[in-house]
C-alpha cells in the first residue's frame, strides 16, 4: 500500500504498542476472563517496554526512543492502576466488587473525553487524511488484528480468545505517541495517524466483541444440545 512516509511511521509505532488501558471494560462486555486479561496486560506492557527501544531505531529513520520514554506512559496508564486494583482485590474482594461499577463508568467517561480532546486538538489534521490511504491502511490493520487473533487461538475457550482479540486490536496510544512527541519538529502526519487509531480501534474492538460473543453463545447452545442428546 503506497502510504506516505509519515503516516506509515505512525502506523508502525501503533503496531509496536498493543493493549489499551481500557481493555478490561471491553473484555467484560464480551464475557471474557478478567484474570487472564490482567496477565495479558502485564505481559504486553513488559513486552512493549523491552521491544520498542530496540525496534524503533531499526525500522524508522531518524527516530530513537529511550526505555523511559516507553515505560512512563505504560506505568501511568497501565501498570500502576493494574497493581493498585490487584492489591485492593487481594485485600478486600467485597470492596473491590463495590468499586468495579465506578471504575467501569470512569473508564468510559475518560475514553470519551480523550476522544473529544484528540478531535479538538487534531481535528484539522484528521480531516486532511482523506485520499492519503491512511484510513484504508488502518481499516486493513484493525480488521486483521481483530479477526486473526481470535480465530488462530486454537484450543482456547472464548473467555480467553476474546481477551487476545480485544487486547491486540486496541493499541496503547500513549506508548505509540511518546516517541513522536519527544522529537522536535516532528511531522504532524505521524501524530495524526496515531490519533486516528483511537476511534477506529474502539469501533473494531466493539464489533469484534459483539460478533465473537454471538458466535460463542451459538456454539455454547449447540454444545448443550449435543450433550443433552448424548445423555
Amino acid at each position: 500500500m503506497p502510504l506516505e512516509e509519515h503516516y506509515a511511521l505512525g502506523l508502525v509505532l501503533m503496531g509496536m504498542a498493543p493493549c489499551a488501558p481500557f481493555v478490561p471494560a471491553l473484555v467484560a462486555k464480551g464475557k471474557g476472563d478478567l484474570g487472564f486479561t490482567a496477565a495479558f496486560m502485564v505481559l504486553s506492557a513488559v513486552g512493549t517496554v523491552v521491544f520498542m527501544p530496540l525496534a524503533v531505531p531499526v525500522v524508522t529513520k531518524g527516530l530513537t526512543v529511550t526505555m523511559w520514554m516507553v515505560v512512563k506512559p505504560l506505568l501511568i496508564m497501565v501498570l500502576i492502576p493494574l497493581l493498585v486494583g490487584m492489591a485492593i482485590l487481594r485485600a478486600s474482594p467485597a470492596f473491590a466488587g463495590r468499586l468495579l461499577p465506578i471504575v467501569k463508568k470512569t473508564t468510559g467517561i475518560a475514553t470519551v473525553f480523550v476522544g473529544v480532546l484528540c478531535v479538538a486538538v487534531y481535528g484539522k489534521g484528521l480531516l486532511s487524511v482523506g485520499g492519503s490511504l491512511a484510513i484504508a491502511s488502518q481499516v486493513a490493520f484493525f480488521t486483521v488484528l481483530t479477526t486473526l487473533t481470535y480465530w488462530v487461538a486454537f484450543g482456547m475457550p472464548h473467555e480467553q480468545k476474546i481477551v487476545l482479540s480485544v487486547g491486540m486490536t486496541t493499541r496503547n496510544i500513549g506508548a505509540a505517541m511518546a516517541p513522536l512527541l519527544m522529537v522536535p519538529d516532528m511531522d504532524q502526519r505521524a501524530v495524526i495517524m496515531v490519533v486516528l487509531g483511537l476511534p477506529l480501534m474502539v469501533i473494531f474492538a466493539l464489533l469484534g466483541v459483539r460478533l465473537f460473543g454471538r458466535n460463542a453463545a451459538t456454539d455454547a447452545a449447540s454444545a448443550r444440545q449435543v450433550s443433552a442428546r448424548v445423555s
